[in-house]
Order: structure tokens, then C-alpha cells, then sequence
């Protein structure tokens, strides 16, 4: 979903209420907000059960500068006092849903490719599709129709388990990412991937395919362990900067609400801002000192 980067709690707040809304056939079980998404941040929440994810989800590991945002957040939320205890999410197959998402993903860009050459009334080129999108088209090609729905089904499963666990807790706490900012193009593929890309899209072997999509996914996961589950549920998530390294990095951490209730976490996320303020930090400019 399309939302805003801010540097407030009140600006995030102020821009969905200036944006939301349902869409007819989408979300008819979805509750209607009560009231200003901007008024709820500006009330404290009645004590919260909030639980502390310590498993990376999409990831095998996390950071230990992310373990100890956690830890930091955890303590600020039991201060406040939340009821904050560890939890496990029972049930899931991680493996099978990562391989689920990323099977929707690779189609869904398949499908924004498609998409784009009728707005442009061109054909797509290697002039002007990065080589992943083209990846993407042709490995979407190689999908069959049982394996598809059987991601779909998988997802489906995952949404119901995230929301069974929701059910005993107000809140899920995890890292943002499993590890700190990263310098920008660090994750873009190297001279040899962009090969094995073009080479795998111009022969189009399922097998192959997904030994590339496994060795390029196996790569983002270990830094997006925790985001990509609520792309999946559809749960309103926030990532707040209440940590920073040594070198002034923000680390996020991520809280998630039930379906639906974005105004509790517009609560929550208020009074942590309120209580552990981030507004005036600034991280270092880029080659240059702290601004």
C-alpha cells in the first residue's frame, strides 16, 4: 500500500485521514475509523498487549544493533505500561510462505510491465525495462495455473494464522529490517546477476528461474525479514526510528495492529514519540558530518 514517509507521528496521522477511505467491494468487513486518525495520535491508548517477535520471519537472522533496538523498545513500551511479552507464531511454514511471496511478486511486476506497455502503446525493451522487470515477464510466463493458486491458498493460510495470533495480542513488535541502513545500490545486482538475469529471461527453463529468484530472494530477505508478512495480511504497520547506532543510522522498529485498527496504533505510536521524541535527530549528511 502507498503511504507516506514522515518525520511525525501527527503527519502521518493527518495524511491518511487526508487519504483514506474504503474501496467499494474490497473492504466491506473492514471497520469504519472512529473519528481523526490526527486525534487518536494525540491520546495516550488504555494499557496494550503487545508482543515481542524475536523470529525474522522472511529472514534467518537479525542484527544484533536490531536485537537491541527491540530490546530498547520493548523496555520503553513495559515503562509506559504495556504488557509486553516474547511470542511465537505458531503453524507456519516460513519456507513455503516466502516462496508464495515471491511467486506473487514476480507476477505482479510481470503484470505492471504489461500494464505499462498499454499505457505507453509501445512494446517493452531492454531501452526501457530494468533487467529485473524483464526477468519478471518472462519467468511469469513459466507459472502454471495450479502453481499460482496454490501461492494464492498459501497466503491465505499466513493471513489467517497472523490473524489467529493478533487475537491474544494489541500489538506485534519486531525490527524494521534485520540489520542497519545500508549504502544505496549495496542490494542492486552485480555484472554477473544482470547476466544470469538476461540469460535465464532469454531461455526461459523454469529450473532455472527459480534458482535465480531463489539466490536473489535469499539476499533482500536477510535484510527484509519482517516488512514483506504484512504486505501479505494486510495489518497497518508503522516503523518508528527509536534506536540509533553509533555512527547516528536510525534503526526502525515496527509495530503492527490488528486489521482494521489503525487508530490503536496511531495511539501507541503517539505516545512513544511523545515519551522518546525523534523529531530534531538527524542522521550524518552523506560524506559529511552530522546535521
Amino acid at each position: 500500500i502507498d503511504g507516506v514517509i514522515s518525520r511525525s507521528v501527527r503527519d502521518s496521522a493527518a495524511m491518511l485521514d487526508a487519504t483514506h477511505g474504503r474501496d467499494p467491494g474490497l473492504l466491506a468487513g473492514a471497520p469504519d475509523p472512529a473519528g481523526s486518525f490526527l486525534a487518536a495520535a494525540g491520546r495516550d491508548p488504555a494499557p496494550l498487549r503487545v508482543a515481542v517477535l524475536r523470529t525474522p520471519m522472511f529472514g534467518r537472522k537479525v542484527h544484533p544493533e536490531c536485537r537491541a533496538a527491540q530490546d530498547h523498545a520493548a523496555a520503553l513500551l513495559a515503562s509506559l505500561g504495556h504488557r509486553v511479552e516474547e511470542a511465537e507464531i505458531a503453524g507456519v511454514d516460513w519456507d513455503r510462505v516466502r516462496r508464495a511471496f515471491l511467486l506473487l511478486f514476480v507476477c505482479e511486476k510481470a503484470y505492471d510491465v504489461n500494464y505499462a506497455e498499454r499505457l505507453a502503446g509501445a512494446r517493452a525493451s531492454r531501452a526501457t525495462v530494468e533487467p529485473l522487470l524483464r526477468f519478471a515477464r518472462a519467468y511469469f510466463r513459466s507459472v502454471g495455473a495450479v502453481e499460482l493458486e496454490a501461492a494464492v491458498e498459501t497466503q491465505g493460510r499466513f493471513a489467517r494464522a497472523i490473524a489467529d495470533f493478533m487475537s491474544a495480542h494489541d500489538i506485534l513488535l519486531t525490527p524494521t529490517l534485520a540489520g542497519p541502513p545500508i549504502a544505496i545500490g549495496e542490494q542492486a545486482p552485480n555484472a554477473i546477476e544482470l547476466a544470469v538475469l538476461d540469460i535465464a529471461s532469454a531461455l526461459g527453463l523454469g529450473p532455472l528461474f527459480r534458482l535465480v529468484i531463489a539466490q536473489l530472494a535469499g539476499e533482500a530477505f536477510e535484510w527484509l525479514a519482517f516488512t514483506p508478512a504484512f504486505n501479505v495480511t494486510g495489518q497497518p504497520a508503522m516503523s518508528l526510528p527509536l534506536h540509533w547506532t553509533a555512527d547516528g543510522l536510525p534503526v526502525g522498529l515496527q509495530l503492527v495492529a490488528r486489521y482494521g485498527e489503525e487508530a490503536t496504533l496511531f495511539r501507541l505510536a503517539g505516545q512513544i514519540e511523545r515519551a522518546a521524541p525523534w523529531f530534531d535527530r538527524r542522521p550524518p549528511a552523506p560524506g559529511g558530518e552530522r546535521t
